[in-house]
């Protein structure tokens, strides 16, 4: 027995030599999720996670954040409560999708804002951007319990957590004066407070005070004064409020500006080039996205397929669109979108309503609000298709949700002529459809109408 003993050490190097017993590595699988085996690294992981590294359980959220949301939601609950960074992660992604249950989000604020408390900067401006994604859930007396917090704690510029909150909620327009006042006292130490006075000065109709204020900022980024990021947000403010010929002129000379610097601001320009087409000569838009192709290839492939497609500044060529969709396909939901108008519109020749379906579904289940309204209007007109009321009433209702108003027009019309069962059935199927996005299903066979 006493040998027994002795030898053992003796025995567990011998099947550590010998590969027998696997031992859970966190810098092994570190190493194997950068060089992309996931299985590895996932294994690792696990084991670890198992024998309570929390640490684990983050790497793991990290590594299927981008697959799989509802998988690392799972992974990042594990460590809570145990690992800081859990409900960093946890409340960005609150920040980012509303469909997440109320309950993570309590949980994850009541974490937040310990860590605020505690003088965690990066805390409470998760916090405030989970607020601004979530006002139903939010009251005033929450956001001031987290500036009191982050005051306490020493965070800088706490009361600017109000401006975020009132964007969010969609009240600036009521709280102009107090935003203004607050972001002219912290203009050096929060540049975004640029685009909020922006934002103020047109809703309050203050077109010279505006004028002044894109002069400083253009000047601010010419002399380095200002971060380039800075001139890019502004004149995404202006596009964003719908500004007049002037004021677009005025956001593309700040996107110019900062080319070189923000490739952001190549694409920024080619879209307002897009809606206000005298902004820029001919064949300013097919330079841009030349020069964005060079730099982010799938940009400025899906640039150029939509310029061929739409035909500007260029002739329409629904061919050489269709290559450079093609390139993207799959990685980019708007080149789905677009292939599979091409398809069903039979602009290459004969229509491949099919082909179209399933490139519409694969679109719209990523998010292209576009594509569900593409497909209730395929699912109503019956073209190359079945006709279905109830599909189209289903997808006319996702394209209502993501804010498209031709969808809540043509949902609104089909629940009219709809019979009691099919409003029902399209009822169950809506739930159906929303549960499976949410939950990041992979797509299903949904629609099995077969081509006429």
């Amino acid at each position: 027995m006493n040998l027994l003993y002795r030898g053992w050490p003796l025995l567990v190097c011998l099947l550590l030599a010998a590969g027998c017993v696997r031992l859970p590595d966190l810098s092994l699988a570190r190493r194997a999720a950068a060089d992309g085996d996931r299985e590895t690294a996932r294994w690792h992981l696990q084991q670890l996670g198992r024998r309570g590294y929390a640490a684990a359980w983050v790497d793991l959220g990290d590594m299927e954040r981008d697959a799989d949301r509802r998988q690392a939601v799972f992974w990042y609950r594990q460590a809570l409560d145990r690992d800081p960074r859990a409900a960093l992660r946890l409340g960005r992604m609150l920040a980012v999708d509303n469909r997440m249950p109320a309950d993570d989000f309590f949980t994850v604020q009541r974490l937040l804002l310990a860590a605020t408390g505690r003088g965690d900067g990066r805390a409470y401006q998760t916090l405030v951007s989970m607020y601004a994604a979530h006002p139903d859930l939010v009251r005033r007396t929450d956001v001031d319990r987290a500036i009191a917090a982050a005051r306490s704690g020493g965070v800088p510029v706490p009361e600017y957590g109000l401006v975020t909150w009132y964007r969010g909620s969609g009240t600036c327009a009521d709280h102009l004066q107090e935003i203004e006042a607050i972001c002219r006292r912290n203009l050096d130490r929060v540049p975004a407070c640029h685009a909020d006075l922006v934002r103020v000065m047109l809703l309050g109709d203050r077109r010279r005070a505006l004028e002044r204020l894109l002069q400083q900022v253009q000047q601010g980024v010419g002399n380095g004064v200002l971060d380039p990021a800075v001139a890019v947000d502004v004149a995404d403010t202006l596009v964003a409020e719908r500004v007049d010929p002037g004021l677009a002129k005025s956001a593309l000379a700040l996107y110019a500006a900062v080319t070189p610097a923000e490739p952001r601001a190549l694409v920024r320009q080619a879209h307002l080039i897009m809606n206000y087409p005298f902004l820029a000569r001919p064949g300013r838009l097919l330079s841009l996205a030349r020069q964005l192709r060079t730099v982010d290839p799938d940009q400025g492939n899906l640039l150029l397929g939509r310029i061929y497609f739409e035909g500007r500044q260029v002739a329409r060529n629904p061919l050489r669109a269709e290559q450079y969709f093609l390139a993207v396909a799959h990685r980019l939901p708007a080149a789905d979108y677009y292939l599979g108008r091409i398809y069903a519109r039979g602009y290459l020749g004969r229509p491949d309503h099919r082909q179209a379906l399933d490139l519409l579904l694969a679109a719209a289940r990523s998010g292209e609000a576009r594509a569900d309204l593409a497909l209730a209007e395929m699912f109503v007109r019956g073209r190359g298709i079945r006709a279905n009321p109830v599909y189209g009433l289903v997808f006319s209702s996702l394209a209502a949700g993501q804010g498209s108003v031709r969808g809540a027009a043509l949902r609104d019309r089909l629940r009219q002529v709809a019979t009691p069962k099919q409003r029902r059935q399209a009822a169950t199927l809506l739930e159906q459809e929303q549960a499976w996005r949410k939950a990041g299903h992979p797509l299903q066979a949904y629609a099995t109408e077969q081509s006429k």
